[in-house]
């Protein structure tokens, strides 16, 4: 079967490496797949993926870009073409043939906008959450968990970490990763450490956020700086920016956590679930789906984060036990196999559906 997938977002929540993972992924399985989407996304391709440029800038009406899109879609002759996002959505839509004989329609929503008008003219939808398929009002919507990138942690990378970090003998480190923006939550993470004890917290990330976070801990008395040298303190608050070594990380920290404010799908809370790392995180969808309720806290309730974290840590084994059915169901149905075979399967309804109501 001949496949285009068209996505407009790049180095973008983890959505680019879906994105790749699933074109690879189908292609692995024989199918001739086309990937449309800016050069960015594409170098993350295999080289049986077929890659066509196109970097949407500016306004998903753009004329002049939904004309190169139509002329891309048209040249690649696809059985089905797939659009990752609203805006992806939006300009397939317009660009996509349209005859008898024109390629089925999918769209998957991940949640950053709140315009589904244009994902009713698809033949299916796929949504990454329940709520959000529900809130996107398609007579057809599917969720399809996104996948996550499913790295092995690297036990030997994670304890030289540690110790490059000269983090004392036995303490426990905390992990939460992602954009500094208010968004995140992390704030309310920052306001909590003091209470916490003698845990150490590592705040991966870059964003408009960074230097007030900064000077969040900086009053609280919790950041560590100035090097690597923490003297007589068992505790505190690294912020480490932009990490690429995700697996250490992993490998090192003995908890995740987080404090998301809006969240429809975190690839970080699947990365740390097929990674065996015990979560506590805000109760966005995923979290509720996969995790037990009581490591799941309402968002921006500091005193309920406070006290889960305060419990995780006080018995990390327990914690990794209770979740063990999560990390079980993670590895079922958050792997990048996984994702591939489920949306596979969203397109061959989507086919059978066209093929009845001709």
């Amino acid at each position: 079967m001949r496949l285009t997938l068209v996505t407009t977002v790049a180095g973008s929540a983890g959505l680019d490496r879906h994105f790749a993972a699933l074109c690879n992924g189908l292609a692995a399985r024989g199918h001739a797949v086309t990937a449309i989407g800016p050069p960015a996304v594409l170098g993350l391709l295999a080289p049986d993926v077929a890659q066509v440029p196109w970097a949407a800038d500016g306004a998903r009406w753009h004329p002049l870009q939904l004309a190169r899109l139509a002329i891309h879609i048209r040249k690649s002759k696809p059985d089905l073409v797939h659009a990752h996002g609203d805006k992806a959505a939006a300009m397939t839509a317009w660009a996509a043939p349209r005859s008898r004989s024109a390629p089925v329609l999918v769209a998957t929503a991940f949640g950053f906008k709140r315009h589904y008008d244009a994902f009713i003219r698809f033949d299916r939808l796929i949504a990454v959450s329940a709520p959000l398929a529900a809130a996107a009002g398609h007579p057809r919507a599917e969720v399809v968990f996104s996948c996550a990138s499913g790295q092995t942690p690297d036990a030997g990378a994670g304890q030289s970490l540690r110790e490059w970090l000269t983090v004392p003998y036995g303490a426990p480190v905390a992990l939460a990763m992602g954009p500094l923006v208010p968004d995140k939550g992390f704030d309310v993470l920052l306001d909590i450490w003091p209470e916490v004890g003698d845990a150490e917290l590592w705040l991966a990330g870059d964003g408009p956020e960074k230097e007030r976070l900064a000077a969040q801990a900086r009053d609280r008395g919790t950041l560590l700086e100035g090097g690597y040298d923490r003297g007589a303190r068992l505790s505190g608050v690294r912020l480490l920016g932009v990490r690429d070594d995700r697996p250490a990380l992993l490998a090192a920290c003995d908890l995740v956590v987080i404090p998301s404010r809006r969240e429809n799908f975190s690839h970080f809370l699947a990365e740390a679930l097929l990674a065996g790392k015990p979560v506590v995180s805000t109760d966005h969808p995923l979290a509720v789906e996969f995790l037990p309720p009581e490591y799941v806290v309402p968002q921006g309730n500091a005193a309920a984060l406070r006290e889960a974290v305060v419990c995780v840590l006080a018995n990390l084994p327990l914690a990794a036990a209770a979740q063990g059915p999560a990390f079980a169901r993670a590895r079922a149905e958050l792997s990048e196999s996984a994702m591939a075979e489920a949306t596979w399967a969203v397109y061959g309804r989507a086919l059978q559906g066209r093929r009845t109501a001709q």
